[in-house]
């Protein structure tokens, strides 16, 4: 990897993009101290990493981006996990229940400029997933509703100059509510970036993982690709929690489910990725029932679990290997920084790429915003080279993948 030197400091600032062919995102979640635990544990960093808010806790102060707050789910605190994870991007849910209405009246558009103003502030790539699981019964958003509500949210950021944050369409995974289907909620044409789904029970109905069909998440893999809208699981654990290998023979998890959970729902969910090259996956790595609020949202006799992979032997062997190992999940040059003690200085780069295909590359492209300097050279990054063109001459070399940031800077 050369670096150039020209006579001008020049910053590139991006946005969040899509990876490459046959490579994927991988984010952590979803609280703050079962991110840590993971972390401190598998010793490689992810991606990113997830948390959680809502309009409503911005108006009363308890939002969990500043600050820390216990909805009873965790810690969510989307400002210390940037602060302990610099190099990381957050996948931010936005929680929309029974407040569309009120956005499109007007009546949160201090809590949405708060919102706007606090992710520009973490200077990282955000992922916003507007009114997550939009077509679950439990969340019963009115499709018209939900669909203006999402427009007016991105406009509003969009006004605000939130070049940083990609807005997420974030469907359950599941069949919709009231037999709706699932492009009923689909805000148009421009307003969204990424699609998304979440993996619960699903992974358990198919017979064979390797030629696994589950038929809703299928529907709408096949509409996002239709549109040109990359796909991220936005939501994903083992329900009923883990079952080690050499356990898998020693009756259900805690929903009911036999045998080993590598082979009845990691590697149907691996096989989704693959088949549909998902672009982010985003797995959540958390003791369940330890938590109050699944302890109480769950039904009778049934429960969460624990998904936590650094406790169960042969799944954090299967995991390190097959997932953080492949090449499909540490594609990006430098992200197996072990964290004790290397260099995490060194921040990701993301640029544009809106509606743009995965095969277009441009998580590997640097774009360079020069003020035009006619004496000056003029420098051109992207994955094909460096090119810098001037005193009449041409140089050409290879640029290696960088990791992703929301500012490049070159220094001359």
């Amino acid at each position: 990897q050369v670096l150039l030197a020209l006579s001008w400091c020049w910053i590139c600032r991006a946005k969040p993009c899509i990876p490459d062919e046959d490579q994927t995102y991988l984010a952590i979640g979803q609280d703050y101290h079962s991110i840590g635990n993971y972390t401190d544990a598998i010793k490689v960093l992810p991606h990113g990493v997830m948390s959680y808010t809502s309009l409503q806790g911005i108006s009363d102060s308890s939002s969990s981006l500043e600050e820390p707050v216990d909805y009873g789910a965790g810690v969510q605190w989307a400002q210390g996990l940037a602060e302990r994870y610099p190099t990381a991007f957050l996948q931010l849910g936005l929680w929309l229940v029974d407040t569309c209405d009120r956005v499109t009246a007007r009546e949160y558009d201090e809590e949405i400029d708060k919102l706007a103003s606090f992710l520009v502030g973490l200077k990282i790539p955000v992922f916003l997933r507007i009114g997550y699981e939009f077509d679950s019964q439990e969340n019963h958003y009115d499709a018209q509703d939900y669909q203006s509500a999402f427009r007016y949210i991105v406009d509003r950021f969009r006004s605000l100059n939130a070049d940083n944050v990609a807005f997420v369409w974030h469907a359950s995974g599941f069949a919709p509510r009231d037999n709706l289907s699932v492009d009923s909620w689909f805000p148009g044409d421009g307003y969204v970036d990424w699609c998304g789904l979440s993996f619960f029970q699903q992974p358990y109905d198919c017979q064979v993982s390797v030629k696994c069909i589950m038929k809703d998440a299928e529907r709408l893999a096949k509409f996002c690709d239709k549109e040109g809208i990359p796909l991220m699981i936005a939501e994903s654990t083992p329900y009923g929690g883990i079952i080690d290998e050499a356990d898998s023979s020693h009756g259900p998890n805690r929903a009911g489910f036999y045998g080993s959970t590598w082979n009845r729902w990691f590697v149907p969910v691996l096989d989704f990725v693959i088949n549909h090259d998902v672009k982010m996956w985003s797995y959540i790595n958390c003791n369940w029932d330890s938590q109050v609020m699944w302890q109480k949202q769950r039904a009778k006799h049934e429960h969460w679990g624990d998904s936590r992979i650094q406790k169960f032997k042969g799944i954090k062997k299967r995991w390190v290997k097959d997932v953080v190992g492949s090449n499909r999940f540490s594609w990006v040059v430098n992200r197996s920084t072990v964290i004790s003690g290397e260099d995490e200085s060194e921040s990701p780069l993301f640029t544009e790429s809106r509606h743009r295909r995965p095969s277009s590359n441009v998580c590997n492209e640097v774009v360079v915003d020069v003020a035009p300097y006619p004496w000056k050279a003029v420098m051109i990054l992207s994955i094909s080279g460096v090119v810098l063109v001037g005193a009449g001459a041409l140089y050409l070399t290879k640029l290696y993948r960088r990791r992703m940031s929301n500012e490049y800077v070159v220094i001359g």
